[in-house]
C-alpha cells in the first residue's frame, strides 16, 4: 500500500517511472496507474483525449510490451465491476489484491492475465487517490509450470483463490474452473483448502490408465494480499513407488529358501523409498504453513527420482519468489521515486 502521496509529481515524470520498471522486467506484461478523476494533478479537463488519458482526462497510463515493443496506451474498463477489478477492487478496499485470472485487451489481442494491485493513498491515509499495478501474462507463467514433470509422467497446476486454473499441460483447461474436472466431492474438499490458504493432500484413480494419483496442494501468499493461490503437483502412485515395487518382485524371485533375508532386504528398500517421499510431504506442509515463506526450499539428499520431487518444486518456488520479489520491489520504487520527485 502505497501512502502519502505528492501532488507535486508531473505525469511525464511518472511515465517515465512506469516505462522505466518495465523494461527492467522483461517478465512484466504491463505497468500500469489509475487515478480517481481530477485526484493526480487537478487538470482533467487539459488532457482530454491525450496519450495516457481518455476522454474523461483522467491519468490512466498503460505501459506494455503486448505488440513486443513497449507502448503506452489508455486504460480500459477500470471502472467497471468484474473487467475493471485489476482497480476497482484495491481502490474500494484499499488494500493489495491479486486478481483472479481475466482476459484483457493488450495491443489489440485478447490476453489472458493476472494483475498485482496497490492503492495510493493521500497523505492521511484516508482516501484512495489512485492504484498502481502490474500485469503479469499467465502464458509465460504456464510455459514454466508446464516444465515441471515430477517422476517423468506427473504435472504441476496452478490454481487461483477462486478456483480458476491459471496453468495447466492441458491449455484447454486453462480459464476454466478447477471443480469442473475429476471427482467433485474431492473438488469441493479442495477448493476449501485452497481459498483457506491451507495445504491439502489427495488420492484419485486415474480409470485411463488403471492408476492412482497422488495431489499435493501448497498455498502461496502474494504479497499483503488476502486470497492465497495454490501450487498443486500431481504424481501416479505407481511411479512413486517404482523402486519399491521392483525390489518386492525380486524378493519372490528368490524363492521360498531364502524366504527370510529377501524380506529384510525388501523392507530395508521400502525404507529408503518411503523415508525421503515422507520428508518431501513434510517439507511441503512446512513451507504452506509457514505463511507462504518462498524462501525456505526442500532439502534435496537423493539424486534418483525420490529427489525429482523436491528439485522440482524448489525450482518453481524459486521462480516464483523472483516474480514475487520484482513485483513488491517495483511497486515500492514507484512510490519512493514519487516522492523524491515531489
Amino acid at each position: 500500500v502505497i501512502r502519502d502521496w505528492s501532488s507535486d509529481v508531473c505525469s511525464s515524470d511518472l511515465n517515465a517511472l512506469l516505462q522505466g520498471v518495465l523494461g527492467k522486467n522483461p517478465d512484466f506484461l504491463a505497468v500500469w496507474t489509475c487515478w480517481e478523476p481530477n485526484a493526480f494533478d487537478g487538470m482533467d479537463a487539459t488532457f482530454k483525449g491525450t496519450q495516457g488519458h481518455d476522454d474523461t482526462g483522467r491519468f490512466i497510463p498503460y505501459w506494455n510490451r503486448g505488440s513486443g515493443d513497449m507502448t503506452l496506451e489508455a486504460l480500459v474498463d477500470y471502472d467497471e465491476p468484474g473487467s475493471g477489478d485489476y482497480y476497482v477492487l484495491a481502490r474500494d478496499r484499499g488494500q493489495e489484491i491479486i486478481v483472479e485470472p481475466y482476459e484483457y485487451q493488450v495491443a489489440g489481442a485478447k490476453t489472458l492475465i493476472t494483475t498485482l494491485s496497490a492503492p495510493i493513498h493521500d497523505a492521511e491515509g484516508r482516501r484512495v487517490l489512485g492504484v498502481v499495478g502490474i500485469d503479469i501474462n499467465l502464458a509465460a507463467v504456464n510455459t514454466m509450470v508446464a516444465s515441471i514433470h515430477p517422476y517423468e509422467t506427473g504435472w504441476a497446476v496452478l490454481i487461483s483463490n477462486s478456483g480458476v486454473l491459471s496453468a495447466h499441460k492441458a491449455t484447454e483447461r486453462i480459464g476454466r474452473k478447477f471443480v469442473e474436472f475429476g471427482d467433485r466431492t474431492l473438488r469441493d474438499k479442495a477448493m476449501q483448502a485452497i481459498v483457506a490458504g491451507q495445504p491439502f493432500r489427495e488420492t484419485e484413480y486415474d480409470k485411463e490408465r488403471q492408476a492412482s494419483i497422488l495431489k499435493q496442494f501448497v498455498p502461496i501468499w502474494v504479497g499483503q494480499a488476502k486470497t492465497p493461490w495454490s501450487f498443486m503437483v500431481n504424481m501416479y502412485e505407481d511411479k512413486v513407488f517404482e523402486k519399491a515395487n521392483v525390489q518386492r518382485a525380486f524378493s519372490i524371485l528368490l524363492g521360498l529358501g531364502i524366504a527370510a533375508v529377501a524380506s529384510v532386504i525388501a523392507i530395508v528398500v521400502a525404507r529408503g523409498v518411503i523415508r525421503p517421499i515422507h520428508r518431501t510431504v513434510g517439507m511441503l506442509k512446512d513451507i504452506s504453513e509457514g505463511q507462504g515463506d518462498l524462501t525456505k526450499r526442500l532439502e534435496v539428499k537423493s539424486k534418483d527420482e525420490i529427489g525429482d520431487l523436491g528439485c522440482y518444486f524448489n525450482l518453481f518456488i524459486e521462480r516464483l519468489h523472483g516474480m514475487i520479489v520484482n513485483i513488491a520491489g517495483n511497486a515500492q520504487m514507484v512510490a519512493s521515486s514519487a516522492t523524491e520527485l515531489s
